[in-house]
């Protein structure tokens, strides 16, 4: 377990080695492990103590963030609580939101009293995508991915040699609850890659535990299985906006 202090999480950041060394023993030992990442809407939704700004955020649907802030402020803190690595800001970044977010998540911690067993980067999944070793352990897994574009991704990966046995969408903090019904039923995966924004965050520890397998919440690391070096996150954000206006009309 890490031993780190809640203050200075940053000493003791798993790399990308780390990780995956832990993701192999899981699968092996066939053990549940969860890889929940804390973003900046995360940060600031689960440590501000009424974030209804939320409610008028511009990311909000975006990132599937359509629960009452109130109900998802203690889902992320739970999430937190439970989860076996916290992926989380540093502030080494070269992003001034990110240094920033750092700070905010140092002093979260703190005042949540909360010591995640493991930390790495919040981005880490960006990196395991090229990864050798981790390309390596994910061929040999029964993977299910679950996500707005679990589809097209499930494309990518198949050319890859990945078997994915499975694919689901995730739109929203409604959908949680019964998204991770249904995988739990099903036993032909024994590993999943989410990307559905917020939900992600809250599903990813929930379902290891409940399945005993391991969840990974794989952020746009699977926009860029996808779209490769061409995904653009503002561009994306832009078409999904205009997307929902054009429906709602």
């Amino acid at each position: 377990m890490g031993n780190f202090e809640e203050s200075n999480y940053e000493k003791n950041l798993l790399d990308r080695n780390g990780v995956i060394e832990l993701l192999e023993k899981a699968t092996i030992n066939k053990t549940s492990l969860s890889l929940a990442r804390f973003g900046h809407g995360e940060v600031y939704i689960a440590w501000n103590t009424y974030p209804d700004w939320i409610l008028g955020w511009k990311f909000r649907e975006y990132t599937g963030s359509t629960g009452s802030p109130k109900e998802l402020q203690k889902e992320l803190q739970h999430a937190l609580k439970i989860c076996d690595i916290a992926g989380l800001h540093v502030s080494s970044s070269k992003s001034e939101e990110d240094r920033n977010c750092a700070k905010a998540t140092r002093i979260m911690l703190k005042e949540l009293n909360i010591t995640p067993p493991y930390v790495c980067s919040a981005w880490i999944a960006h990196g395991l995508i090229y990864n050798n070793r981790f390309c390596d352990w994910l061929r040999q897994q029964k993977v299910f991915l679950v996500g707005r574009r679990a589809k097209e991704a499930e494309v990518v990966f198949k050319k890859r040699g990945h078997n994915i046995v499975g694919t689901l969408t995730l739109e929203g903090y409604d959908q949680i609850q019964s998204v991770c019904d249904t995988l739990c039923e099903k036993k032909e995966w024994n590993v999943a890659l989410i990307s559905a924004g917020i939900p992600a965050t809250i599903i990813t520890p929930k379902l290891a535990k409940a399945s005993n397998r391991v969840v990974i919440d794989f952020g746009h690391a699977m926009d860029m299985v996808i779209e490769g070096n061409k995904f653009n996150h503002d561009k994306k954000l832009q078409q999904f906006n205009e997307q929902k206006e054009k429906d709602g009309k």
